[in-house]
Order: C-alpha cells, then structure tokens, then sequence
C-alpha cells in the first residue's frame, strides 16, 4: 500500500509459461477491482479508503488458465475526516472539536496552529476532545486519521476559531498628582482590537478611554479623588476578563475663592478660602516679583501673614496638599502692603516770603504724602503733595517746629518718618517806645519780646536818608549820633537762627533842642 495515495502494488512469483496475469483485489463490501500484467507484478489505483481488500492472481496461457493463487489481504489508508466543527466561549481558553467517524481509523491526531506561531498537536481514538488554547489568537484546526498500520489519511478540510482577548496585564499609573489628568499603561502577550480602560473613583462615578494602543489618558479626572483602573481587551465578538487594578491618586482640588485683607496698623493680612476636597493642610504664600517670598502652612481654611514689607505689590495663593500631593496654587489676589515711610527729611523756611520748605527722598508704594509740622503743645499745620516737595505759607511766627512726613496709598498710610526740626521766622517785634534825650542826641528805643528772637536789630531813618541803628539781645537799645532837628523813623527787626522777622511798625520821633528826655510813641 501506498499511503495517502488509495493505490497499492501488488506482486508475485513469476511461472513458468504464462502469457498473462489477472489480479484480483476484492473488498468485504464487495466492490472488485481487476489489473492485468504480463509480469509477475500489478498497480491497482482507485481503491476505496478505509477498506479492507483481499488480493489474487491467476495465470492464463494457451487458452487456459490456472485455479486462483493464494490470498493476501491489506487495509487502504483511513477515510478523510468530515465535519469538524469547533466550539468555545468568549472568557474560557478551552476548546471543544467534532467530527465524523472516518472509515479505517482507529486513531485521530488533531492539530492547533495559532497566527502567532502557536502549535499543539494532539492525539486521541474518540472524534471529540477539548484543547486548552493561547488567548487573542486565531487557530487554523485539522484533523488526521491513523491506523493500525501507521498511515496517514487525508487531512481534513481545515476550520478557524478565534479564541478570546488576552487579559492585559502589568498596568501601570504614569501619572501622579494631576488636577485633573490621568493616565495608564498595560503590555499584551497578543494584540486586540481595542482596549477599555476604566477608571472608577471613590464616590462611585466613573470615566471610560477607549484606544486601540496599549496607553490611555484622561484629562476630565476630579481632583481630591483616588481611582482604581482596570483594563478590558475587545475584538470584534468578544471582551476579556478586567485585568488587574492600578491606581491613580489625584492632588487635592486647588483652593477656591481666596478672599483677603490688610490692617494697616498692626501691618498684618488676613486670608481665607473655601476647603479644598482631600486637603490635610494648606500652604499659604505671599511673593513679591523682586523674590520676597513668604510661605506657612496651616491646617484651616484662614491664616494671618505679618512679614510683609513695606511698600511692595504681593501675589497671594493657596495650595492645599496632603501627605503625597500638593495642588496647583490658586488663582493669584494682589495685595499691597503699607507704604515706607519717607526718609531724608529736609526743612527750611523762606524768610522773606514766610514759607516753609519741605523736601524728601520718595518711598515705595506711595501714591502722595502728608507733611506737617507740629510744635511741642501740640499745634500743627499740614500740605499735602504728590511729588517730594511741599510748602506750607504762613507757618506762625516764632515756634519750634517738629517736621514729618507721611506717604500713603489708597488703602494705608505710611509710618511718620524720622522728625525734622524747623524754626519759624520770629514774630514781630510789638510795643516800640522811644524815649529822646535832647541834650545828648540820644534815643532809647524799648519793644516787647519776641517770640523766637535770639537779638533785634533797631533801624532809625531821618528825612535826610541817614541811617543809624543798635543791636541788642535786650529788649531796649540806644541809638546815638542823632541829628537834632530832623524827623526819624524807626523800626526793630527780631533775629532768629536763621530768619529775621518783618520790621515793626515804624516810630517817628524828633530830637529836640531842649534838655531832659521826651518820649514819642506812635
């Protein structure tokens, strides 16, 4: 027999004086099959499967022939297998294969090749059996029947079956701390349609990603929230079982709605802000753009920061946080601190015009300034500017004054600066009496203090414009060399560190020819 092939050779002893062979192979169904030879050999084709034959020859010569030779028998190879069919479930890797008895086989060998190079041959004398497959791929099936003799039969024809999606394994969380992004990764032993990864959260709401890659990302995640993942492969008929679970932890929801204020006396400002979900603390921080920065942590919803300095423009912002996360801060407020106080204070008077001149070097944050001066019972008089300068006209006479300035903004006002001193322009020299002694051509002049004097300078003017005068730190003082006869005007002028006052209303008296004194008031 020659297997796979329904042919089989056939051959005998060679007799002596034979012009023919006929030999016979005769089936137990009883289907005969004839091949003539003139050699002691013959081919037979077109034999059944699976049957067994009974084989004979006789030899004919002369017109005769002889009786039947003895017999041999042999069996053709199995019959081709039919009607396989293949059967499994979407979650179970095992498979369950039928098929027809085939005529002659005694043995069946079922084979299993997956698209991915998977292979699994089995061997089993029943036309059913169950195989345990890989996932996601596809297998091409054919069963073989054996029989005793050790051949092969026709394979059958071949049946497909894709067995279900890997589970996806190793998941992975790349992500960490996000407000509101998210995202995993997973590896397959064999590629899927596509995947869905879930994302479910503590109060039970959920976000799906759908991908046909091993990554999946989420930008609609809730902050304060820690997720559990899954994955679940799909093809076109089935899903597989949820893979392992991951984690994503999200930051603490960032804090909303800081409100604040700033108490320009004790220089300290007050912050508020809603609760954050998942925050066990929050960070406070206050920075200026010139790198000041200012930063405590609390665990309410309120704090107080007394370290700003004077003068500067801060951002505030919140950041809740928790033992792994720290949310983006919140939304900037800007606050500005008090304004600094001015310094290199500088006073003078204008002595003609009575003024007072103040000047100063600028401060930061201020929006204009206030000057005033203030003597010790508690007198005072102010300006106001929006440049580094201010004049005060008529500062009253005679007074020590103490000089500061304060800057403001629209919210506080500065610290005083340091005090400067300021003397007023002397009062007016009040009560000018001349008394004239005739005899000597002498007048002695007498006034009431001043107020802010140091000494008085007396002036008397005759009708001829000469000029004679007397200074003192008294209150009287004698003019001599007076011209007899002539009208004098006279007036005292009060002298202080660094003005004099306006002269007094003027005193005209005459120098007599007579002896003894004569007193002139006016």
């Amino acid at each position: 027999m020659q297997c796979g092939t329904k042919t089989a050779n056939l051959t005998w002893e060679e007799s002596d004086g034979v012009e023919l062979y006929l030999a016979t192979a005769t089936s137990r169904t009883g289907t005969t099959v004839h091949c003539k030879s003139t050699k002691p050999t013959c081919h037979f084709s077109g034999l059944k499967c699976g049957e067994i034959y009974e084989f004979s020859v006789t030899a004919y010569s002369n017109m005769c022939f002889s009786g039947n030779s003895s017999t041999v028998e042999t069996q053709t190879e199995p019959c081709q297998p039919t009607g396989l069919t293949v059967s499994g479930s979407c979650n179970n890797e095992t498979v369950v294969l039928n098929w027809s008895e085939a005529e002659g086989a005694i043995a069946y060998v079922v084979t299993a090749i997956g698209n991915l190079g998977y292979v699994e041959s089995l061997k089993t004398n029943d036309t059913t059996i169950d195989v345990d497959l890989a996932c996601g791929q596809i297998f091409t099936f054919t069963i073989t029947a054996l029989d005793n003799s050790g051949c092969d039969g026709t394979v059958s024809a071949p049946e497909q079956f894709k067995t279900g999606p890997c589970i996806p394994e190793y998941v992975h969380s790349f992500t960490h701390c996000e407000d509101s992004l998210g995202s995993v990764s997973w590896v397959m032993g064999a590629q899927a349609d596509s995947y869905l990864a879930i994302a479910m959260g503590e109060d039970g709401h959920t976000h799906h990603c759908t991908t046909n890659t091993t990554t999946c990302t989420w930008t609609d995640l809730h902050c304060g929230e820690v997720y559990i993942v899954n994955i679940i492969a799909l093809d076109y008929k089935c899903t597989s079982l949820p893979s392992n679970s991951t984690t994503i932890k999200m930051a603490p929801c960032i804090p909303q709605n800081l409100e604040y204020s700033f108490n320009c006396t004790t220089k300290v400002g007050s912050l508020t802000w809603n609760e954050s979900k998942a925050a066990e603390f929050y960070i406070a921080t206050a920075e200026t753009n010139s790198d000041h920065k200012i930063q405590l942590s609390t665990n309410e919803t309120w704090t107080f920061i007394s370290e700003f300095l004077c003068g500067h423009e801060y951002f505030l912002s919140v950041q809740a946080a928790d033992s792994e996360c720290t949310s983006r801060p919140s939304p900037a407020s800007k606050l500005t601190s008090e304004p600094c106080p001015p310094t290199s204070v500088s006073s003078h008077m204008n002595c003609i015009s009575d003024i007072a001149m103040v000047s100063w070097s600028g401060s930061a944050g201020a929006e204009f300034y206030t000057t005033t001066v203030k003597t010790k019972d508690g007198e005072s008089k102010s300006c106001w500017s929006d440049s580094e300068k201010c004049s005060m006209p008529h500062v009253p006479c005679g007074q020590n004054y103490t000089v500061t300035v304060i800057a403001s903004n629209k919210i506080c006002d500065s610290d005083p600066s340091v005090a400067d001193t300021l003397q007023s322009v002397p009062c007016v020299p009040a009560d000018v009496e001349v008394k004239v002694n005739c005899s000597t051509s002498q007048a002695v002049v007498s006034w009431s203090a001043s107020t802010g004097a140091l000494s008085y300078k007396v002036v008397a003017e005759n009708t001829q414009n000469d000029r004679t005068f007397c200074e003192t730190a008294e209150l009287t003082c004698t003019l001599t060399n007076l011209t007899c006869g002539y009208l004098y005007s006279v007036q005292v002028v009060a002298e202080g560190e660094t003005c004099s006052s306006l002269p007094s209303q003027d005193v005209e008296f005459s120098p007599g020819r007579t002896k003894g004194y004569t007193s002139v008031l006016k």
